[in-house]
């Protein structure tokens, strides 16, 4: 539901944690929790995974500052740390098709393109596109980045975002249903375990297996 009031800064920013908190209640279910840290964020209280206590997965709000205009965007992220890639890449999940989507891919530029084979794994791309067609995606990225040795895979709808007009003070609001929020979080822990299952059987130097179970 799209809504609109008047609002100043600390208004806003209360209707954000407002916002971020009636996500976080759709999610929670007895085996999966969350927890506010250090204003970061609410993350998953379970261990994602057990081996490497520095994994985390977690949604938040980014905030991105226009000349009149503030707008914080939902972000869902989780990260895989120690391993071992010999450079940085980024793939981001590409549409193609009109009215509907027709066509989902994984794009890298041209650094990152060798790495696009094992992300375009067509049981993947299927999964990922009913996500898309549940909810509209504003982005899916998955990233690696080298001087950290760890991936860092984030996804983004375009509802569930608040927009705050400094002049004149206004806000809009755009919460998501459970079905979408929920979505949108199996779309991020999916894709983790694919990735997980690629760092265990590729030495991402090799031959392209696309055998990992979904």
């Amino acid at each position: 539901m799209f809504k609109k009031k008047n609002a100043t800064s600390g208004q806003a920013t209360k209707r954000v944690k407002d916002l971020l908190e009636m996500h976080v209640h759709l999610l929670t279910k007895p085996n999966r929790t969350f927890s506010n840290l250090r204003n970061e964020g609410f993350f998953l209280d379970q261990p994602i995974n057990p081996k490497n206590p520095d994994d985390y997965a977690k949604l938040g709000y980014i905030l991105q500052k226009k000349f009149i205009s503030r707008s914080f965007n939902l972000e869902l992220q989780t990260t895989i740390n120690n391993v071992d890639i010999p450079e940085n890449f980024l793939l981001k999940l590409k549409f193609a098709g009109f009215p509907k989507i027709e066509v989902t891919y994984f794009k890298g530029d041209k650094q990152s393109a060798k790495y696009e084979k094992y992300f375009n794994d067509p049981k993947l791309l299927a999964r990922l596109e009913k996500v898309a067609k549940t909810v509209d995606v504003e982005f899916i990225i998955v990233e690696y980045n080298r001087s950290l040795n760890a991936f860092k895979i984030r996804v983004a709808p375009i509802p569930g975002s608040v927009l705050w007009i400094v002049f004149p003070p206004l806000y809009f609001k755009m919460p998501l249903k459970k079905e979408e929020i929920t979505a949108l979080w199996d779309a991020l822990i999916m894709l983790r375990k694919y990735t997980m299952k690629l760092i265990e059987a590729n030495n991402w130097q090799g031959e392209y297996s696309d055998e990992s179970e979904l």
